[in-house]
């Protein structure tokens, strides 16, 4: 038997003529396996059966899974006889069919993968987890055998064969995850090296392959870290990396950014690998990598250095490597590409959370991650804000970063003599003083559009607030409005912080008590100077961490927390301060808002409690406490509860009578606790009309002997808030009642808005009569001419007209006067010009002003039928001369017209005016307005910029400026194509229309801002000669030359239609002087004719589209009862 022949490609092995594939090729598996199995494979003398064995190898996809399994143990044999027997032709006939079996069966495992090739079987055996290990061992056992197979001239194409195959195994996603089968893998690539000298050839495949596999890279470099242990290799690791690095210069990979990013992957991991590897070849070849092309090479490379300084004992081996890395690091912060600033921010923090950063470099860095703040990209701001944080976790200055420590180290500095020392001192000051910067930064970036960045801001304000920073306590109060917040993340972000700033100070050893009570003392500090607003959040987030399951929530949800607020509030608590039993009672009514009395027994409200809280309401030392204490009672005392009426008359008596006339307590301190000590009357008893009568008799007496102002004040203002709880509690006690009759009463606004008439479409159910009746009742003896509080209606009016009262007097009796009014409409049409007078600057001060408004915004939902006709005078106070009546205003239309209770007409102009208004407060009222508006279906700011862009511009107390900021603003709102083509061909008639030039520039500036695409750009040609003729004026022909320009600049565009457009008004612009614009019109065949340039839909002839149509119609079953002629279907393309 003639040695056995290893030729160069498998597939030559058919043209050495000793394979009769005719014989083997129709029979069946089982019978070429038989054959194989009953012969020998060069390894003695005998028959042989190659082309059975040939054939399975090459038809492997069509075998079942038990025939390939046996195939593969039966070449497994085949490999240890040969071993055994040393015999070269076995050796390498052996060699060949495995290598062979593993490329076919790569291949057909490829296919699977990618969907090609048949279905995976779910069976015991597989050549994914078997059969690939078993052919790599074999092939192992056969390359690193020891004869004279390497003095062989054939024995170059076996070694090639022997890696590639090896390769190809390397490139499955599971083989590189399997240990076992790359070191497999590693052992015949190193044999190809070692013995059959093929490291050229087998580095050239390997940089191959990482240029087209990302999951092969780090199997590469593990390789090059494991052969560089290995004197033999030093060789090949150097030309490997030194080719990986002349890769890059190539022209096809500036334009693969995949390749790109698979180098940087091979150097970051053999610098996590072996760091010493990738320091040797740092200066002369990966460094330069910098300045290619691919931002996803440049990050690699920046992200290997990294890793590579993390190693000291290395850094120290190369003397200057070190400081030219930190170099490139900090100028990649500020590399051209958004991706590569990010991750170079990212490098940064590795190295700072491993204390490998010097002062002076921390400081430099700290300043420059500072300025990244403003970077364009959010994902770079994203990155300083996280790096920000880690550098004060890791600061190897001070626990704190406050101005005094800041102090003390300036002072050290001064008086130090070691010149180490001061560098170090200054530092930590640079730091300090750019921490302050970036907390201020962070701050303003609570109000960006990113959610990225209001969220990473949140966490990195609540990180500066625990080392002290200054400013981050004012900045962290301004997150308690994001707990509101319709974005989730942002609104979980906030609750976070304030969570880790209620139980910053605990002690976590300490006991459920102590950690109680520094969470009331971390509540009583949020709480000190809280807004309302503020208040509002903090309950909510208070509710928030109830329902949670954190620390805080388990802290809240305690008795022994419930405890300690009831000992607070009764003074119980050695020591509790009038503050902290203020914020108690918020924080109990918070708690039992959440939980609900029947939760706990703690929150039970027994009759002894029901005194401990009238006591607290009724005492005169501190009215504040006693007004949180009225509003306590409001929420957790039910009126059915033991006592709850002697409680009434205590408060009434104590609080609403005896302190009315006492001149000691200001009326800005008791018109708040006269209104809560109304509110739980109203809530304890269960006859309050009478109590409120005889409060009303009683002060009334009073005042008139003794009208002082003040006295006169109080009065007015227990008419209007007595007349609006007595509404309140009628409409309760007729929904109790319809409740029992099985019906429900209506809100007094439903029955205004739809009619008596319509009520059940209202409600949906038949009202009850009795219900009825009883709230007409209610509401007629309320404000009738022989109700009490109906007698003093015409005094409130003449208070709030006196233009010889005080500013407090008149705003308390217009609020009194619309409470009055919300009571019935008869006493809202008798009074409605009388409020709206009040809007006049002349007649009113700002303080009334504002309470007008506002109050007039409130009437609108209860008496809208009314206040219908007069919503147009509310608009003239955003022209107010006080900021704060425009910013009521502003707040009140917002309400108005996003809850559908004022249409949008012609002075929304005044709103857009608002955008610009001398007041930063109004001005994000106002662009809050139109981020809501446009939320609100029916495209409202596209319905209503046509009409006020042609207000705007005829308006001649409106700047350019102004008016050009505005409309940016405006028209950013327009996300929609459809839209942008639908404002193509309202503004473009709109310069026929008008003779002004002015106007005429305002269209064409408004045209230029809008996102064009194909079909708008289309459109805009269509309307080409509506505006052709005022190309004439510079600044009209300036701007459509802008959009010229833009289009030519988008990838979609259409780029001859881009082209016609600019053609089109060069024509124009360059036209001679005695030429007219009709005439250039005419040669473009644009005027009175169909453009050139057609769309595909208007390609279509006319005959086509008409037969088309007819067909349509006959298939709907309408008949065509006119000719469908070409001005019927406006083919022209004219609007």
């Amino acid at each position: 038997m003639n040695e056995f022949v290893i030729p160069q490609h498998f597939e030559e092995l058919e043209k050495q003529g000793i394979l009769d594939l005719d014989r083997v090729r129709y029979r069946s598996p089982k019978e070429n396996l038989r054959s194989v199995k009953g012969n020998s494979w060069w390894i003695e003398e005998g028959e042989h059966a190659v082309s059975e064995l040939y054939w399975l190898v090459k038809t492997f996809r069509d075998l079942s899974n038990n025939e390939k399994q046996e195939l593969v143990e039966m070449m497994r044999e085949a490999v240890d006889k040969a071993v055994q027997l040393q015999q070269l032709s076995a050796l390498k006939s052996t060699g060949f069919f495995v290598a062979f079996l593993i490329n076919v069966a790569e291949d057909l495992e490829s296919e699977l993968v990618s969907g090609k090739g048949k279905g995976k079987q779910n069976q015991e055996w597989s050549w994914t987890t078997q059969g690939l290990e078993t052919a790599l061992r074999c092939l192992t056992q056969i390359t690193e055998q020891k004869n004279d197979m390497a003095e062989n001239k054939y024995t170059e194409n076996f070694s090639s064969m022997s890696w590639r195959a090896a390769l190809t195994a390397m490139e499955r996603t599971s083989a590189v995850k399997n240990s076992a089968l790359m070191d497999l893998v590693f052992r015949i690539i190193s044999v190809g090296i070692s013995r059959w000298s093929q490291s050229m050839p087998i580095s050239a495949a390997l940089v191959h392959l990482v240029h087209r596999q990302e999951h092969v890279a780090p199997s590469v470099a593990t390789l090059l870290i494991k052969f560089n242990r290995k004197p033999d290799f030093k060789d090949f690791v150097d030309s490997t990396i030194a080719e990986l690095c002349s890769s890059a210069r190539l022209s096809d990979l500036n334009r693969d950014t995949s390749a790109g990013k698979y180098l940087g992957v091979v150097f970051s991991t053999i610098a996590i690998g072996d760091a010493a590897l990738l320091a040797k070849y740092s200066k002369e070849l990966v460094i330069p990598l910098l300045d290619h092309e691919p931002y996803t090479l440049r990050s690699g490379v920046v992200d290997a250095l990294a890793t590579s300084t993390l190693d000291q004992q290395v850094m120290g081996e190369y003397e200057g490597l070190r400081t030219e890395i930190f170099d490139v690091l900090f100028a990649r912060i500020c590399d051209i590409n958004a991706f590569t600033r990010s991750r170079t921010i990212h490098a940064w923090m590795r190295l700072a959370e491993a204390h490998v950063v010097k002062h002076s470099e921390l400081a430099e860095l700290s300043q420059q991650v500072t300025d990244r703040l403003h970077d364009k990209a959010a994902a770079v701001r994203k990155s300083a804000l996280q790096l920000w944080q880690v550098i004060m976790e890791h600061n190897p200055f001070s626990p704190t970063l406050s101005r005094q420590m800041v102090e003390t180290a300036q002072a050290k500095a001064e008086a130090s003599e070691d010149s180490k020392e001061q560098a170090g001192l200054n530092s930590y000051v640079s730091v300090v003083q750019n921490a302050e910067l970036a907390v201020q930064r962070a701050n303003n970036l609570l109000k960006s559009d990113s959610v990225t960045d209001v969220v990473e801001s949140i966490n990195m304000l609540s990180c500066s607030r625990k080392f002290q920073v200054h400013g981050a306590d004012s900045a962290v109060r301004s997150i308690l409005t994001l707990i509101l917040a319709r974005d989730k993340a942002v609104s979980d972000a906030a609750c976070r912080c304030m969570e880790e700033n209620l139980c910053q100070d605990q002690n976590p050893e300490a006991s459920t008590k102590d950690q109680s009570t520094s969470m009331l003392k971390s509540l009583v500090l949020l709480m000190r100077n809280a807004t309302v607003g503020e208040r509002v959040c903090i309950e909510s987030c208070i509710k928030r961490l109830y329902a949670s399951d954190g620390h805080a929530g388990s802290l809240i949800k305690s008795s022994t927390f419930r405890k300690i607020l009831w000992d607070v509030i009764s003074g119980r608590a050695g020591g509790a301060l009038s503050e902290i039993r203020k914020v108690a009672c918020i924080v109990l009514g918070a708690v039992t808002s959440a939980s609900g009395p029947e939760d706990d027994p703690l929150t039970v409200v027994s009759s002894k409690r029901i005194v401990i809280l009238t006591s607290v309401a009724v005492q005169h030392e501190d009215p504040a406490l006693a007004r949180e204490a009225c509003s306590l009672i409001c929420r957790i005392v039910p009126r059915t509860s033991p006592g709850a009426e002697e409680a009434a008359l205590e408060i009434v008596d104590k609080v609403l009578i005896s302190s009315a006339h006492d001149a000691s307590v200001p009326n800005d301190v008791w018109l708040p606790l006269a209104e809560q000590a109304l509110n739980a009357t109203y809530a304890l008893s269960t006859q309050p009309e009478k109590l409120a009568a005889g409060v009303i008799h009683r002060v009334g007496s009073r005042t008139l002997q003794n009208p002082a102002e003040w006295a006169v004040t109080r009065f007015v203002f227990m008419i209007g808030h007595a007349a609006v709880r007595q509404l309140v509690f009628n409409e309760e006690r007729a929904r109790e009642l319809s409740m029992s009759s099985g019906t429900e009463t209506p809100s007094r606004s439903d029955r205004d808005k739809k009619g008596d008439e319509g009520i059940e479409d209202v409600v949906g159910i038949s009202l009850g009569a009795e219900a009825d009746a009883a709230v007409e009742r209610g509401e007629q003896e309320l404000v009738g001419e022989g109700s009490v509080l109906g007698k003093f209606a015409p005094l409130v009016a003449k208070v709030a007209t006196d233009r010889n009262a005080s500013h407090v007097q008149r705003a308390a009796a217009a609020a009194s006067l619309a409470k009055l009014m919300a009571v019935h409409s008869f006493m809202c049409e008798h009074y409605v010009r009388l409020m709206f007078s009040l809007l006049d600057p002349s007649n009113a001060p700002p303080v009334v002003r504002g309470n007008t408004i506002v109050a007039l915004g409130d009437l609108s939902f209860r008496h809208p039928n009314i206040l219908e006709p007069w919503s147009a005078k509310m608009y003239s106070s955003l022209r107010d001369e006080d900021a704060l009546v425009r910013r009521y205003t502003l707040s009140t239309l917002t309400h108005l017209i996003l809850n559908d209770m004022v249409k949008v007409r012609g002075q929304v102009v005044e709103l857009v005016l608002c955008l610009k208004d001398n007041d930063e407060r109004v001005q994000a009222l106002a662009k809050l307005f139109f981020n809501e508006l446009s939320r609100k279906g029916g495209n409202l700011i596209y319905n209503i910029l046509p009409d006020t862009l042609s207000c705007l511009s005829q308006r001649t107390d409106v700047e350019r400026g102004t008016y050009r900021e505005v409309m940016k603003f405006l028209v950013s709102f327009l996300d929609k194509s459809r839209h942008v083509e639908g404002m193509v061909d309202k503004l473009c008639p709109r310069f026929r229309a008008s003779d002004e030039v002015q106007e005429w520039r305002d269209l064409s500036f408004v045209l230029s801002l809008l996102p064009y695409q194909d079909r708008a750009l289309r459109r805009l040609m269509d309307n080409f000669k509506t505006y052709a003729d005022k190309l004439d004026d510079v600044e009209v022909r300036e701007n459509f030359e802008t959009i010229a320009a833009r289009v030519k600049q988008l990838p979609k565009i259409d780029k001859a239609l881009g082209a016609e457009f600019e053609a089109s008004i060069a024509r124009i612009a360059n036209r001679k002087e005695d030429e007219d614009v009709k005439d250039v019109l005419h040669d473009l065949d644009i005027y009175g004719a169909t453009p050139k340039a057609k769309s595909r839909s208007q390609s279509v002839s006319k005959s086509t589209l008409a037969s088309t149509v007819k067909a349509s119609r006959r298939k709907k079953g309408v008949r065509t009862l006119l000719p469908l002629t070409p001005t019927a279907l406006n083919l022209n393309g004219e609007n």
